[in-house]
């Protein structure tokens, strides 16, 4: 194919063995100094997220009793079912149960790198945007560092890559849109998180639209049905957790913390349309301020991606499956209905999920201004090879974006490491103090962070959070207690003897447990049965 062709014939798609080969090369070396740095300081396989070792502590109980269950409670599956099964799993064959959130995270990102070039390769069939974007997806994606949190977002991230490749090559393929492979990626993820559904209702709107714009051959009850179809697959995984969820606490899916639909809003329907607005600018919001594109450069090399791909699909240079790549102003809308329901705590996950939709956007940018240079070059005649003057200005373009990715994964991996370096200073102080007041392992324990305690043995300590014990949110919400003498209620009946509270941001909370205000969280404060006079 030549410049001079009036309508492109569509390039041959390269082969994949260079582009794994080099990113295998890319993954393995910056996981590798990640991994040393982490040993060095002897913080490999800690975590700072108190989500992370409530996951490790139910998976070992499942490991060892054969249910998910923290002493005598049954742990409801709402968040993190598939993950905390598969650490089970892996610990019970051997995997050390620190380790393996990190060894599963880093085998999962090893395997997005296929799913990530087949991704590439099927939205824009061009070796120079393969070469460039696998290199990114090394360095500047989500997977390397996201394997050192404890937490599955890589693991999440390959299950949407998969989903995200089967979608754009059945759009571009004679097959019919809207594939059950799809929809069966996509629902293995919401086993992680339930926020990953509103992906399948992104992909119904993203076919409607093309079927409304004639470039898809299905009839619209053929997409109505095979979209109802992706519905009844959901349906199907998610009955394990459904029914296991009935047997631990008596409802089918607990509400979430954070969410902001209350009973009230039944009686005013209005209500749950200001919601959903609210949820789509939340969604929007943690797109354009998220870890990649909150940098200006990056945000301005995806904006303008977004426009040359809308201009090459137009002029018939790029196949409409390439509107996949477009999915990141489509997933807002998705996700408004379910925002009343679930809130914001799993947006990080879902925006995350897209990260490699906006790096191939960049990555377009980068190879368009390289082509426009390059005929500039050409037309300047310079007496230097014209090759090796495009490959100069081909790196010199390719570094810039890369260079502000890189610096802000640097960044961000400076924060993880503090963040890490003040959670293993607390819970050393947390453990003296412990010690010192002769609280043993079976002493019933409340705390807002329970999960290194969990982790640690102490299997009676509650949630005041209401992850583990969805009964607490009647009592209290994601800012703070609702109804402290219920609360008071309840504790009592379960007989709980100390508070550790790692937050002094709740004075309810503060005053229920007798903790001193001036002592550094986190604080062991003793219950009081009894209300004030």
């Amino acid at each position: 194919m030549t410049n001079s062709d009036p309508i492109p014939a569509p390039p041959r798609a390269p082969s994949l063995l260079r582009f794994l080969l080099t990113g295998f090369g890319f993954f393995i070396a910056f996981a590798a100094l990640l991994w040393w740095q982490q040993n060095g300081q002897g913080s490999l396989f800690s975590y700072p997220s108190d989500e992370s070792y409530i996951d490790l502590a139910v998976a070992r109980s499942w490991a060892e009793t054969g249910l998910p269950m923290l002493g005598s409670d049954l742990v409801p599956l709402q968040n993190n079912g598939l993950w905390r099964a598969i650490i089970s799993i892996a610990v019970k064959y051997g995997m050390d149960l620190a380790g393996s959130p990190t060894l599963l995270s880093l085998l999962a990102g090893l395997l997005s790198i296929p799913a990530f070039l087949s991704l590439s390769r099927v939205v824009a069939v061009r070796a120079s945007l393969m070469w460039w974007a696998i290199i990114a997806w090394a360095l500047m994606g989500p997977v390397i560092p996201d394997a050192f949190t404890g937490q599955p977002l890589t693991v999440g991230a390959l299950l949407i890559l998969c989903a995200l490749f089967a979608h754009a090559y059945a759009l571009r393929s004679d097959e019919t849109p809207l594939p059950v492979a799809a929809a069966l990626w996509i629902a293995l993820a919401a086993l992680f998180r339930i926020e990953f559904v509103a992906l399948w209702l992104a992909c119904g709107f993203h076919v409607l639209l093309l079927r409304i714009l004639r470039r898809v051959n299905a009839g619209y009850v053929t997409l109505l049905i095979r979209w109802l179809t992706g519905v009844v697959i959901f349906a199907i995984v998610l009955c394990p957790i459904i029914w296991w969820n009935m047997r631990a606490i008596g409802v089918p899916w607990p509400p979430a913390p954070d969410t902001t639909l209350t009973l009230n809003a039944v009686e005013h329907p209005s209500a749950i349309h200001n919601f959903a607005v609210l949820g789509l600018s939340a969604a929007f919001s943690s797109i354009w301020h998220g870890p990649l594109l909150e940098n200006a450069l990056l945000k301005l090399f995806a904006v303008i991606g977004v426009v040359l791909v809308l201009v090459d699909i137009l002029r018939k240079q790029l196949d409409w499956a390439a509107t996949t790549l477009l999915f990141g102003f489509i997933v807002p809308f998705a996700f408004a209905p379910f925002y009343p329901f679930l809130g914001v705590s799993g947006l990080p996950a879902l925006m995350t999920a897209l990260t490699p939709l906006w790096l191939l956007l960049i990555g377009y940018t980068v190879v368009a201004v390289v082509r426009v240079v390059d005929r500039l070059v050409e037309k300047a005649q310079l007496p230097l090879p014209g090759k090796w003057v495009s490959v100069i200005v081909a790196v010199l373009i390719g570094v810039i974006p890369l260079f502000a990715g890189v610096r802000d994964q640097g960044s961000h991996w400076r924060e993880h490491r503090a963040a890490q370096g003040e959670q293993m200073e607390a819970r050393a102080a947390l453990a003296k103090s412990l010690s010192a007041k002769v609280v043993s392992k079976e002493t019933v324990l409340a705390s807002d962070a329970p999960g290194w305690l969990l982790y640690e043995g102490y299997e009676s300590a509650l949630d005041l959070q209401g992850r583990l014990q969805p009964v607490l949110l009647d009592y209290v919400t994601a800012s703070g207690v609702r109804d402290a003498d219920g609360l008071r209620d309840y504790l009592a009946f379960r007989k709980v003897q100390y508070g550790v509270l790692w937050s002094h941001g709740d004075a309810a909370l503060m005053r229920l447990f007798e903790c001193p205000a001036d002592e550094l969280p986190p604080t062991i404060c003793e219950f009081s049965w009894r209300a004030d006079p």
